[in-house]
């Protein structure tokens, strides 16, 4: 992230690193004493993929991730709806910024 980011990009960036961790969850860490920072290596992709792609892209990325990296199944469902709940993120912060 060689740039600075500005306001709503750094809200939108906290808000992807929280979503990942308490709500995608994939291997099960956010309700116990695991590391805060375990899936911290995704956010600045899955940060890129909710500023620029669509739903179907950034949960095809969230499963990519499950499956190839995690060697976990895989939750389609789950990866959907956490992709449409960060992009409606996306939707709310800079609607908010531009009024």
């Amino acid at each position: 992230m060689g740039s600075k980011m500005t306001e709503p990009d750094l809200t939108l960036y906290r808000i992807v690193d929280e979503v990942l961790y308490y709500l995608w969850d994939p291997i099960g860490i956010a309700n116990s004493a695991g590391p805060r920072d375990e899936y911290r290596m995704y956010v600045p992709k899955v940060f890129e993929l909710v500023k620029m792609a669509d739903g179907p892209t950034l949960s095809a990325y969230l499963l990519s991730v499950e499956r190839d990296r995690m060697g976990l199944a895989g939750h389609s469902a789950s990866a959907h709806q956490i992709a449409e709940l960060l992009l409606a993120w996306r939707v709310r912060i800079f609607e908010a910024s531009s009024s």
